[in-house]
């Protein structure tokens, strides 16, 4: 009865659907921002690569999202293995209270190579949420214990959504969709570059469940990591079960005749 069992275990796993690890070619990415929610004085740069809000008329007046592809592009990697769509930055000035966002939508697109196939799929939307803190307020323990007016400038916050999955896409008898694991690889700078114009000591802080954080005049980069996910889709699906209950049937069968003959 043993085997019998082990033997409907293995068909079982058969018809599950599940798939191997697929080779994949990453050529093209790219990402623009949309779907700004709230805000003031946005603007939409270099394509809709960068987006900045509140401030001046001068972009670098202003705090900000941008997103530059992968410069290592075409990349090869299996569908089990995490991959870099590009860099995610970050850039936080000290604007007027009230002129913040508090979410935008990337939007990424690629150019995959699969199984010999070119598809070009998305765009995906991944929503990023925001919270632009204020420029003077309690930023050690001393000041939330016993109350003041302010102590400087706490870090703006960048929360991604890493819940949110692509649509899936289907090439031969695979399913695919693009997942985005987080935030990796971790710098940050003055929001004017190394050396120029502002203090260089910005100090980055742990990313912490996909939600990254900026020191004021700063810019944080990070890789943004994606995975490929990938399902079979089951061969003759409507008549899998039917053939698992005959073979189900077939060794319970063989077992009552060997059954009969030992006694």
């Amino acid at each position: 009865m043993k085997t019998i069992k082990t033997l409907l275990a293995a068909a079982l796993a058969i018809a599950s659907g599940t798939a191997a690890a697929v080779p994949v070619t990453l050529n093209v990415v790219t990402g623009t921002w949309s779907d700004v929610v709230g805000g003031k004085n946005v603007q939409y740069l270099d394509g809709g690569k960068e987006i900045r809000w509140g401030g001046k008329t001068k972009s670098t007046d202003k705090s900000g999202y941008r997103f530059e592809a992968n410069p290592n592009l075409p990349v090869t990697f299996d569908t089990a293995d995490t991959f870099s769509l590009g860099t995610f930055t970050h850039f936080n000035e000290p604007i007027p209270t009230g002129t913040a966002i508090t979410s935008a939508t990337l939007n990424v697109a690629t150019e995959l190579d699969i199984l010999g196939t070119s598809i070009a799929d998305g765009p995906y939307q991944f929503s990023f949420g925001h919270n632009e803190t204020l420029n003077n307020a309690c930023n050690n323990i001393l000041c939330w214990i016993f109350g003041g007016s302010g102590t400087g400038p706490v870090d703006d916050i960048v929360m991604l959504d890493t819940s949110v999955q692509s649509n899936e896409f289907a090439v031969d008898s695979y399913v695919f969709s693009l997942e985005i694991i987080g935030f990796q690889g971790l710098t940050q700078y003055s929001a004017f570059g190394k050396g120029k114009g502002k203090s260089d000591k910005c100090v980055a802080s742990p990313i912490v469940n996909g939600t990254l954080y900026t020191q004021e005049n700063c810019a944080t980069s990070a890789e943004l990591i994606a995975r490929l996910n990938v399902r079979e889709i089951p061969t003759q699906v409507v008549s899998e079960p039917a053939s698992i209950a005959l073979l189900g049937m077939s060794l319970l069968g063989l077992a009552m005749h060997r059954r009969r003959r030992a006694q």
